[in-house]
């Protein structure tokens, strides 16, 4: 879980140096809380909810919400049919990556979660906290927000 975990606290934060210190702090606080996790349930839901807890708490206390630092992670590993394949699709993610990092908190976060973490509306919610019609709203403007930046970005 650790590159999915580590790319949602950056989807959160916008920032690779608080997000490394946010990630410390996540996997110790899973080493403690595992008596706390209830077998059968969604593991991977568990410790984004940890995460996502520990990275607002970060933030509140840093002050910094919604304020991008415009980072474009490194993590892109594809292994595709040939170099030119993989090299025209890491300049794609990269150019998503970019997009999504200009995006509030709150779209970045539904977005991340939903398409590279691959989690339903109902696991979002049960995570965030947040109803399943407003990730719905929040998801559709996040990816018009995202449409009209690569958009702006592409070549005429």
């Amino acid at each position: 879980y650790g590159l999915r975990l580590r790319g949602f606290i950056y989807s959160l934060t916008s920032n690779r140096s608080q997000g490394e210190d946010i990630y410390q702090e996540v996997l110790l606080s899973v080493l403690k809380g595992m008596q706390n996790y209830q077998a059968g349930t969604n593991f991977q839901a568990w410790i984004l909810r940890l995460a996502r807890n520990a990275t607002l708490k970060y933030l509140e206390k840093t002050r910094k919400h919604d304020v991008p630092q415009r980072e474009v992670p490194v993590e892109t590993k594809y292994k595709g049919p040939g170099p030119k394949t993989e090299n025209i699709l890491k300049e794609q993610k990269e150019l998503v990556l970019q997009a999504l990092s200009g995006l509030q908190s709150t779209y970045r976060e539904a977005l991340y979660l939903r398409f590279f973490c691959n989690m339903s509306l109902q696991e979002i919610s049960g995570i965030t906290g947040t109803p399943i019609s407003t990730l719905d709203k929040q998801i559709k403007k996040g990816l018009r927000l995202i449409d009209g930046v690569l958009r702006s970005l592409a070549p005429e």
